[in-house]
């Protein structure tokens, strides 16, 4: 498990998702294993960004913005690299 700050937002490395956490809020975020096996490509992990939808209950009312999610992507590549993995988002 790894945990890291960026902007406020903490992500921690659980499996087979991402929990993110800002403020009271959190978010639980699904990612893929990239099983493809292609020499050249440095990713371990994808996160889809269909799935980033909103806070978890009981804050899903509460608004997710543009920004927030600019930062919350930095926050998540700040963490994969702290831990040796290359992650995308698709």
């Amino acid at each position: 498990m790894s945990k890291t700050e960026k902007a406020d937002f903490a992500v921690v490395i659980i499996e087979g998702a991402i929990r993110i956490t800002h403020g009271k809020r959190t978010m639980t975020v699904r990612c893929c294993v990239n099983d493809f096996d292609e020499e050249d490509d440095d990713t371990d992990v994808i996160v889809y960004l269909d799935d980033i939808t909103g806070w978890d209950a009981p804050h899903d009312k509460d608004p997710f913005e543009i920004d927030d999610l600019h930062q919350l992507l930095q926050a998540i590549e700040v963490v994969f690299a702290q831990e040796g993995l290359g992650v995308v988002f698709d």
